[in-house]
């Protein structure tokens, strides 16, 4: 879309449409709003972070200068997330959680009236075509895989519960014999939503094969390179983010940390991104994105050794 409507228009549209829906999950009187506001953030977020990467790919053409662009987009990216934690505690501590959502607002305002002026419109040439018989399947296929996990895990936790309360009252009854809890993986429904999800992203596969206008041509998941590259900015972003999230909960309800306090404890995280975005800048020109991604992968490994259990 960003290539067919404009780079720029489309991040434009992006950053405005993610802070109108700020603004709604801001202002949400009930669950339906507030669900309704982060659907609405997924969307135009969707349409922002393509069309800035783009954005940086036209813009930048020296290898040297877009290495650095690239250093500095993933410097704000992985160290944005992390002061989110800090903010979100400070704002949710001494100000109202609600705050999270317009927070949002004078950041997107101020990208798009630094983005009129400056940034450049670009277009690719061709057929503007959407292939919209791959991102059905694609669109329903991955959020039946992530709900079906979802049910696992809700499962899980329904059992311990159960388990725990059984275990409970047999312990006042006077019994020693313990009830295990089940596995999460034999809720049924969970395995109907991950099988059926695997088969859209199956169909979605097949028809990219097929099309003339593919939303994802599969030669570049076939590259080594680019595939290689694609898989590992999933898994790290993966990991990223679920390591900030169960941070944050385990430093409030096993630490006992204020919102603020389990802000400041995910800064060190923040000055790693800094500074390893930083070096990563300076050193892909010079021996690569090889080496850095393995080094990159082999220090995430290390820090996750030492994670609490």
């Amino acid at each position: 879309m960003a290539d067919f409507w404009g780079r720029k228009r489309t991040h434009l549209i992006g950053a405005a449409g993610f802070a109108l829906a700020s603004a709604l999950g801001g202002i949400a009187k009930n669950e339906a709003m507030l669900f309704g506001a982060r659907a609405l953030q997924g969307v135009f977020g969707a349409l922002l972070a393509p069309a800035s990467l783009a954005l940086l790919t036209v813009l930048f053409t020296d290898p040297k200068e877009r290495a650095k662009a690239f250093g500095v987009y993933g410097a704000i990216a992985g160290g944005g997330s992390a002061i989110g934690l800090l903010l979100g505690g400070v704002l949710t501590e001494y100000a109202d959680w609600r705050w999270c959502f317009w927070v949002n607002l004078p950041v997107a305002l101020l990208a798009i009236v630094l983005a009129i002026p400056i940034v450049p419109e670009s277009k690719a040439p061709g057929d503007t075509r959407y292939d919209i018989p791959g991102a059905v399947p694609i669109t329903l296929g991955l959020a039946s895989i992530v709900y079906g996990f979802t049910r696992v895990a809700e499962a899980s936790q329904t059992n311990s519960f159960e388990a725990a309360e059984a275990n409970a009252r047999a312990a006042a009854q006077g019994s020693t014999q313990l009830v295990s809890p089940e596995s999460g993986w034999t809720d049924g429904p969970a395995w109907l939503f991950i099988v059926a999800g695997l088969v859209l992203v199956a169909l979605f596969v097949v028809v990219e094969m097929r099309t003339r206008n593919p939303l994802l041509p599969m030669r570049i998941v076939l590259d080594r390179n680019r595939g290689g590259a694609y898989l590992t900015s999933t898994l790290v972003g993966a990991g990223l983010i679920g390591a900030f999230f169960f941070l944050s909960l385990y430093f409030q309800q096993v630490l006992g940390y204020e919102p603020v306090h389990a802000g400041l404890a995910s800064l060190p995280v923040t000055l790693g991104v800094f500074v390893s975005a930083g070096a990563a800048s300076a050193l892909v020109p010079r021996i690569g994105p090889k080496p850095l991604m393995v080094l990159g992968g082999l220090l995430a490994a290390a820090g996750c050794s030492r994670c609490p259990s």
